[in-house]
């Protein structure tokens, strides 16, 4: 008997002492952080997520035992990019479109880069939305070279897509940032995108709420 109650008073130790306040956290090794909500790159970081939200951004160094390691320190870290409206002239040539329709369409499409042009320097915030549906999801990235090419500097375009496209859809202090209480949603590119932002378009891995999607 005396064996039974000691062998259950054991087993409700284990169940009943707490886990490590490390044992679901992910911590993210950023090589090059991208924080748009301050416009800078911070190197060699730290962000330990917490319950999927960001809880410390800091500068690197070893983890407490316990905490999953993601070792993203060779690439470039901007947070998960928000797509707010979610329509490309190739599509309509390639299905047969009338040339009535694309003639309208280039014209429309001429007069709204010059619009997007007068509106950066006008200092307009401007969010990041692509129509994507009507030409194949997962191209939207494309959109960011017309957006530097027509005004915007690499850092405007990606705070198009975080921070001011969470502010226009009232979700800014949930997501589009990598500051602690945000979603721990962001992507690892392995080019800088504030010298090429076509790397956004060569997204080498995902992280949604703290686990790696890809």
């Amino acid at each position: 008997m005396r064996l039974i109650l000691a062998a259950l008073a054991a087993l409700a130790a284990l169940v009943l002492t707490p886990l490590p306040a490390w044992a679901d956290t992910v911590v993210v090794r950023a090589g090059h952080l991208i924080e748009p909500a301050t416009g800078q790159v911070l190197h060699d970081q730290a962000i330990a997520v917490s319950d999927g939200k960001v809880s410390t951004v800091a500068p690197w160094s070893a983890p407490p035992q316990g905490a999953k390691v993601v070792d993203w320190s060779s690439y470039w870290v901007p947070p998960g990019l928000i797509d707010v409206h979610v329509h490309l002239a190739e599509v309509g040539r390639r299905d047969g479109w009338s040339a009535d329709i694309l003639r309208k369409n280039d014209e429309t499409t001429d007069a709204q880069r010059q619009g997007f042009t007068k509106a950066v320097k006008a200092g307009v915030k401007l969010p990041f939305g692509t129509d994507a549906g009507v030409f194949p999801h997962g191209l939207q990235a494309r959109q960011f070279r017309y957006m530097v090419k027509y005004g915007m500097t690499p850092m405007q375009a990606i705070q198009s897509a975080t921070t001011v496209a969470a502010e226009f859809l009232m979700w800014d202090k949930q997501v589009g940032s990598l500051t602690p209480g945000h979603w721990g949603d962001m992507i690892a590119v392995k080019a800088n995108p504030l010298e090429d932002i076509g790397a956004l378009e060569r997204v080498e891995h995902v992280m949604q709420g703290g686990v790696v999607v890809r």
